[in-house]
């Protein structure tokens, strides 16, 4: 670690951990902080989320409330070994993310879906918020189906964060046989 005075600038190098004031851990190999600790550059960064997401990217930048990294990897399941030997089931790749403390919400661009290791589905943008949300409104997974009543069918459900104790969901189901359908 060193600590420039002329420019309040503290760069560390090795094996850097820092929790922060939510109880998520990064993780870096380089990191160059000013400002108080509030701005910076950091390079190869893992990043573990209260909730046991985890994040990880070549390199970002932070400028006070807002990191936003480049070529990076997002999923919520546990990752058991360090050495690589377990991939996670699902991972969201994307070239740039960007958290947004303020607005509690991760940012996605360029992303692709990926299920054990194989590319899914492609997107130019992607959002979710962040760990520290309990519910926020937005759409859920969609759901396709086939039946002899129906014929082919898809449910693009959406959640409604009315109250932190009151929801609602609706489910429109749009079917090749009978046509649209509304539950909730």
């Amino acid at each position: 670690v060193t600590f420039n005075r002329t420019t309040q600038e503290v760069k560390a190098t090795g094996n850097i951990t820092i929790r922060d004031e939510n109880g998520n851990i990064l993780f870096m190999d380089e990191t160059i902080l000013k400002d108080g600790l509030k701005d910076g550059f950091i390079r190869n960064v893992r990043i573990l989320f209260s909730d046991d997401a985890h994040l990880a990217a070549r390199e970002g930048r932070r400028i006070g409330e807002i990191t936003t990294l480049q070529k990076a990897a997002y999923t919520p399941c546990k990752v058991c070994n360090e050495d690589g030997q377990r991939k996670p089931l699902w991972q969201i790749r994307a070239d740039q993310v960007t958290h947004d403390e303020n607005e509690q919400i991760i940012k996605y661009k360029n992303v692709i879906l990926e299920i054990g290791g194989v590319p899914i589905f492609y997107t130019p943008y992607f959002s979710h918020p962040d760990p520290s949300v309990h519910s926020k409104s937005g759409f859920l997974a969609p759901q396709f189906g086939t039946s002899s009543e129906l014929g082919i069918n898809v449910t693009l459900p959406y959640y409604f964060a009315l109250t932190p104790h009151q929801d609602l969901t609706l489910e429109p189901l749009l079917t090749s046989k009978e046509g649209p359908v509304l539950a909730g």
